[in-house]
């Protein structure tokens, strides 16, 4: 159940808040300053202070969407972790995949589950929208650098990836702003990951690209976040 609002949670949210911004920015300045040790541990306070929000601002049961949010949420800890270690490892990119590929996993069933409403299904103007997703990504994916296993692991990625953006079209949400803003989130994602796919094609200007697919990826995880949170509020009040 949600956190009473006392003046002490406030100021755990503003602690929480600050945590979250600093770790953001500071994750950023590392990454353009190549600082392959402080990189990590700030890049590995973004998803846990995400969490802690979703957790305590949670309002009503911590139901299925709760538990697959958190469940998203660490995987793409993990992925987070795994690709930001100080040392090279060449299998760090191969399971940091993986893991992020098992997050959009998680979104994709978190999106076709949200059946929190008796209303239709919105109907969506834009639905060519996800449909340009999947031929950017594919086609990011066939140009990229790598051998047969590394396309493989992209072109599974990018089903994940533009599925989930896909799904979110058709997610009910008894707020029609958090699902606009939910769509959103993933849109984010999907720029992220064409960032990212472009510094395989584009070697030069990697500290511009870096910055762009961090700033981007936060966006979208903190989107997808804020959009569930106040959905489970909307839920609470019309339930």
């Amino acid at each position: 159940m949600p956190v009473q609002n006392t003046a002490a949670t406030k100021v755990g949210y503003v602690f929480l808040g600050i945590t979250y911004l600093a770790s953001f920015i500071l994750s950023i300045i590392a990454c353009l300053n190549k600082d392959r040790l402080m990189y990590p541990i700030f890049k590995g306070l973004v998803m846990p202070s995400i969490m802690i929000f979703a957790h305590f601002s949670w309002n009503g049961s911590y139901n299925r969407g709760y538990v697959l949010l958190q469940l998203a949420f660490l995987f793409a800890w993990l992925g987070d972790v795994m690709l930001a270690l100080p040392v090279a490892y060449s299998f760090q990119f191969f399971i940091g995949g993986w893991l992020f590929f098992f997050q959009h996993v998680l979104y994709i069933w978190l999106n076709v589950s949200a059946k929190n409403s008796k209303d239709s299904l919105w109907k969506v103007p834009c639905r060519g929208l996800p449909l340009l997703a999947y031929a950017a990504l594919f086609g990011i994916t066939y140009l990229a650098r790598g051998g047969v296993i590394a396309k493989i692991q992209f072109t599974g990625y990018s089903i994940a990836l533009s599925t989930s953006f896909y799904t979110s079209f058709y997610r009910e949400c008894r707020s029609k702003s958090m699902y606009v803003v939910c769509i959103i989130g993933f849109a984010f994602f999907i720029i992220s990951d064409i960032f990212l796919m472009l510094g395989r094609l584009v070697v030069t200007m990697k500290s511009v690209q870096s910055f762009l697919v961090l700033l981007t990826y936060y966006i979208a995880q903190s989107l997808i976040c804020y959009s569930h949170v106040e959905e489970s509020k909307a839920i609470k009040i019309t339930s």
